[in-house]
């Protein structure tokens, strides 16, 4: 592997090092070096080490640091994977962006397959090491993959801004200046960590995380929705269903933010086709047992006609998810939309192949008859001990 040379990219880069960086300042790829004794002379630097997973590299590095009477701590390491566990003002990375070519292998200039395989790798380990207020310094190409990139960085809970472009033959080189954003830092301050993108609605981002062993979900409004008040309803209505052992456990809730325990299942659909017979069963009956619940409760959850994205099966307990729409109804219809789920055709054939058989218009009979009488209809297909009868307030 060759030691990465100042191309144009490294003096575009350069342009940014001088205006940006401050504090103690990172150098990862550091190549030649150029990029941190940049930094390393600017006044509003208090210290610059620079890593490279090439010896050949740090010692050039090191050579010319020398010569320039510049002061830089030098590490080899891949990424972060050597570099001590502390906080860093500014993170500059110039890093290898190029798709793969086939049978060349230059850790230098290649980034993967795709290009931006190594970029994600970074951003992905970089959270630990960047502080509160500091920012990466990043270039990558049009030939990277600007999509991914920004999809990388809205992952890692990253903000971003432009801070310069220029063509380059059959390429436009970026440079980026990321930033924590405000939920990230919030999350932090919370202790926090590793967190990550898990889903985007078109209200609301669902982030992964962890505090101690315990791994959490965080829910918040997107900045770029006009609704608001769903997140605190959902909130609402959790902190009152947990107490009936419904939905995910609550943790804390604000204005349009809040976090509950992670929910590791999968759902309801790939279940029913992966479980045993009488393990699917015993799964349906739980769920009718909270429907039954809630529309005790007098509330109307929404979507348990269709709730293939809003049951989660963890081992073999049921949980619903997403109590945005949730509200109080004078006749809440959580039962009679469940049932319905279980006559429509996708539902009736997975059962079908368990072994299952619950023809259509019985459980249409059965939500039919729940309308009118307020219990439930004692089923063949649902056996073990249930309570089939709940007033409805």
């Amino acid at each position: 592997m060759e030691v990465y040379q100042p191309r144009e990219d490294s003096y575009l880069m350069l342009a940014a090092v001088n205006e940006f960086a401050k504090g103690n300042v990172l150098d990862i790829g550091t190549g030649s070096g150029l990029l941190a004794m940049a930094a390393a002379r600017k006044g509003q630097v208090r210290s610059a080490t620079a890593a490279d997973i090439s010896r050949k590299a740090l010692k050039e590095a090191s050579n010319a640091a020398e010569k320039e009477k510049v002061r830089i701590k030098f590490i080899c390491s891949d990424l972060f994977s050597k570099v001590p566990r502390q906080k860093y003002d500014t993170i500059i990375f110039n890093p290898p962006y190029l798709p793969q070519d086939r049978g060349i292998t230059d850790a230098a200039i290649y980034g993967g397959r795709k290009g931006h395989e190594t970029i994600q790798r970074f951003l992905c380990a970089s959270n630990d090491y960047l502080s509160a207020s500091g920012s990466i310094l990043l270039l990558f190409s049009t030939l990277t993959g600007k999509h991914k990139v920004e999809q990388a960085i809205a992952e890692c809970c990253y903000e971003y801004d432009i801070v310069s472009s220029t063509p380059l033959f059959f390429e436009r080189l970026y440079v980026y200046r990321i930033f924590k954003s405000s939920l990230l830092r919030q999350l932090e301050s919370k202790g926090i960590k590793d967190v990550r993108l898990l889903a985007r609605g078109h209200r609301s981002v669902v982030f992964t995380g962890s505090r101690g062993r315990r791994k959490i979900a965080v829910k918040a409004a997107r900045n770029d929705t006009a609704a608001r008040g769903f997140i605190a309803n959902e909130a609402k209505w959790l902190k009152r269903l947990n107490k009936m052992h419904i939905g995910p456990r609550l943790l804390w809730a604000k204005k349009d933010i809040m976090a509950y325990d992670y929910v590791d299942g999968i759902p309801i659909l790939k279940y029913i086709e992966t479980a045993s017979k009488d393990a699917v069963l015993a799964v349906l009956r739980r769920i009718l047992q909270q429907c039954l619940v809630m529309d005790a409760l007098g509330v109307n959850k929404q979507e348990m006609h269709h709730p293939v994205k809003h049951i989660l099966v963890d081992g073999t307990k049921p949980v619903m998810i997403d109590f945005e729409r949730c509200k109080k109804a004078r006749k809440p219809k959580n039962v009679t939309q469940f049932l319905q789920f279980i006559a429509s055709t996708r539902m009736h054939s997975l059962l079908q192949d368990k072994g299952i058989m619950i023809a259509p218009d019985v459980a249409r009979e059965a939500a039919r008859e729940y309308r009118e009488k307020g219990k439930l209809p004692v089923f063949t297909w649902l056996p073990g001990p249930f309570s089939l009868e709940m007033p409805i307030s």
